[in-house]
């Protein structure tokens, strides 16, 4: 059976009793310290389960409605859609506006028309930036264009869709990762693009997309079909599941019950990559299976459980892997043990009402005995593992946010021996963007000092040890283990040493609603077997109903 005839005949075995609105909410500039402080004591935004995903309107909103802070007020309004046909609107403070008496219009979206029973709202998305690179030189072009939409029915059908056409010129090490990897971080199919305008002959032309419905198949389960990205964790990075590689078609389901909530995740994935040059042709197919069990142990401690399983089959999807409960284990071992498993761990804790401590741990494969009473630096011991805090208005300073983490992952996790079930998706990582045999800092300060002003400063300091022409010491997702250099002494940072330290500063203010100015500013210093190469940058440009995407690896 195809995959798509399988999840049409898996989707309409439910019985729809469509409930709340399923969109994913908007969040800009300065809202996510006002989610974790608010989160710290709100136990009813806690018990949301906050490590799962894209935070959804129809679950965080309504817990925030009690809260007259101006931020709150802010995020309710632009997420306006969530209350365009329901009475209470008028809460926002932010009312519709009738045009030519056939539909109206809301200020938090550039088109906007609504009634008892339905809504569409229209954004344009628009980025345009502009700056150099200096040492390496480089011109930096940013311009990505294109268009959000979403609608709902009847309170009971939601359907979103984002689609931006991308044309960059980028850094020096985003354009060593794409010669590596055969892959822009984020794109799928990717061109050249040149412009005698701005004197560029080598950047890069690549359209995203995501979409998809939602809706609630009972009280406690909810379904999304559609292209679309995920995050599990707390942190900047993920070691579980991120969204750095490009939208994946999937299927998820989400149950929730008491303090429990339960995520499946049924995804099919690109094992190649459309570059630069290549000839059209079908890409090859792989397919992962992942489940995630959130608990909240009290009311500002929380645990969970994750699982995924990678396989590659032959335009198919392996049925037993959509038993929603069953371990993958089992069903891998039941049919031959073919496929690459993970398992992972994960919790986050409140101290105090004022900070969250974070982490994760992700275990590829293990030997017991090899691990704790014979470890001799074996390859077949692969894990990682995060820490991390996040500390919003540290000392009562309105609209500051700290966070910072560590992460460091062994040799040859995330790999596997046929060099296709790797932990991947169109050549990039579905975990941390660094892959694997490395260690890291990252952290992030973010401070909103007057209402239309924001401030961020990133920095990055990471230890890899990288494969050379010939050689495989782990770093590299995509090789196949079968291929490492040595079955013992192996460790974190072996082959090539590199090291990198990179800081960025941008300082944004808002022009209107959901419309920023931005001025960028960062460093790079990379130490390639202790050979310096540095390079700073500085940029200029204006956004419109997009997040600034940063180039942290």
């Amino acid at each position: 059976m195809k995959t798509a005839g399988l999840l049409f005949v898996l989707l309409n075995t439910f019985s729809l009793s469509l409930l709340a609105q399923l969109i994913p909410l908007s969040v800009y500039e300065g809202d996510q310290c006002r989610l974790s402080k608010e989160e710290l004591g709100n136990k009813e935004l806690f018990n949301t389960h906050t490590s799962i995903g894209r935070a959804m309107q129809g679950t965080v909103l309504p817990v925030l409605s009690s809260s007259a802070h101006v931020d709150i007020l802010r995020i309710q309004c632009n997420n306006a859609e969530f209350y365009l046909h329901k009475p209470d609107s008028s809460i926002l403070g932010c009312q519709g506006i009738p045009i030519l008496k056939y539909f109206n219009t809301h200020p938090a979206h550039f088109f906007s028309s609504y009634g008892r029973h339905y809504y569409v709202t229209v954004d344009p998305l628009i980025q345009l930036s502009a700056g150099k690179q200096f040492h390496n030189e480089n011109k930096l072009l940013t311009n990505r264009r294109g268009l959000k939409v979403s609608a709902g029915i009847d309170q009971k059908v939601y359907l979103y869709s984002e689609v931006t056409e991308n044309q960059y010129s980028s850094y020096s090490f985003v354009n060593d990762y794409a010669g590596l990897y055969k892959a822009f971080p984020g794109a799928g199919f990717v061109k050249t693009y040149n412009s005698k305008v701005f004197g560029i002959s080598s950047g890069y032309d690549f359209i995203v997309a995501e979409g998809g419905v939602n809706f609630k198949a009972s009280k406690h389960i909810a379904i999304q079909l559609g292209h679309g990205r995920n995050f599990i964790g707390q942190g900047i990075r993920s070691l579980l599941l991120s969204d750095f590689s490009p939208p994946q078609f999937n299927l998820k389901i989400q149950s929730e019950w008491g303090r429990f909530k339960y995520v499946n995740i049924f995804s099919e994935l690109s094992k190649e990559t459309r570059f630069i040059n290549d000839r059209d042709h079908l890409l090859g197919k792989k397919y992962s299976a992942s489940h995630f069990l959130s608990y909240n142990i009290t009311d500002h401690w929380n645990i969970g459980l994750f699982e995924s399983v990678i396989f590659n089959r032959e335009n198919m999807f392996e049925l037993q892997y959509l038993n929603p409960i069953i371990l993958y284990r089992a069903v891998e071992q039941a049919v031959g043990s073919p496929d690459n498993e993970l398992l992972g761990f994960q919790s986050h804790v409140h101290i105090a009402n004022r900070i969250t401590l974070y982490g994760q741990f992700i275990l590829d494969e293990f030997v017991f005995n090899r691990l704790l009473k014979k470890n001799q630096g074996w390859w077949a011991n692969k894990y990682g593992f995060q820490l991390g805090a996040k500390y919003p208005e540290p000392f009562g300073v309105r609209g500051l946010y700290l966070q910072v983490e560590y992460n460091k992952v062994r040799p040859y996790t995330y790999s596997y021996a046929d060099s296709i079930a790797d932990y991947s998706h169109y050549h990039q990582a579905l975990a941390h963007p660094l892959g694997s045999n490395f260690s890291e800092w990252v952290g992030t300060i973010q401070y909103e000092p007057a209402p239309r002003w924001f401030m961020s400063v990133s920095f990055m300091n990471y230890f890899k040890g990288i494969d050379g022409y010939l050689t495989n010491y782990g770093g590299n997702i995509l090789k196949s283990y079968t291929t490492r250099q040595s079955d013992f002494n192996n460790k974190t940072g072996q082959g090539i040493s590199r090291q990198v330290n990179q800081a960025q500063c941008r300082i944004s203010y808002r022009l209107f609603r959901n419309s920023w100015l931005d001025l960028v500013s960062g460093v790079r210093t990379q130490y390639t077997e202790a050979i310096p190469d540095n390079y700073y940058w500085i940029e200029a440009g204006f956004r419109v109903y997009l997040n600034y995407r940063e180039f942290l690896f």
